[in-house]
């Protein structure tokens, strides 16, 4: 009889322990396709919003193509959209404009790449973000040429927002 119990706990911890790591793998691959398709979708609006810009770029006031995209910033949870260059000069809808050193490397995937990028890059305020990011068809804004697009995102935004779905 001690046997058999001992034997019956033993199959029932395998059984807990089986049950519990196949669960666990299908909320990773259920993340995993949750960010996939976010991805995705990210990268097709980024394709999007490139044809739109293109078609503006001969409007004389750049900052009136900022609108529509500072109006789908509540809808999409993004912490910034920007057009950018090689040489990391950058303008943004929230207005900044200048060099980014700090996200060199992203810029530099992108271009080594000649594909669309998810990436990663500290701000220069010390926050982390996720960067989804496209190359496009040159865009020339206040005298200076783009050549690429990108949408970022907070980190915690993000796990937020994957994390969500995955579980909802």
């Amino acid at each position: 009889m001690s046997v058999s119990i001992v034997h019956y706990n033993q199959y029932i911890s395998q059984q807990f322990y089986e049950e519990s790591t196949e669960n666990l793998m299908f909320t990773y691959e259920q993340v995993n396709k949750t960010f996939l398709m976010f991805a995705q979708r990210n990268w097709n609006v980024l394709a999007d919003w490139s044809i739109y810009l293109n078609n503006l770029s001969k409007e004389d006031e750049p900052e009136k193509k900022w609108r529509d995209f500072v109006k789908e910033r509540e809808n999409w949870q993004y912490s910034d959209f920007y057009v950018f260059n090689r040489d990391c000069q950058y303008w943004t809808t929230g207005g900044r404009q200048g060099t980014a050193e700090h996200v060199r490397a992203s810029f530099e995937e992108l271009y080594h790449e000649n594909a669309p990028i998810v990436s990663s890059y500290t701000s220069s305020a010390g926050i982390r973000k996720i960067m989804f990011a496209v190359p496009t068809d040159p865009i020339t804004l206040g005298g200076i040429t783009y050549t690429a697009l990108a949408v970022s995102y907070e980190n915690n935004v993000m796990q937020e927002m994957i994390g969500g779905l995955a579980y909802e």
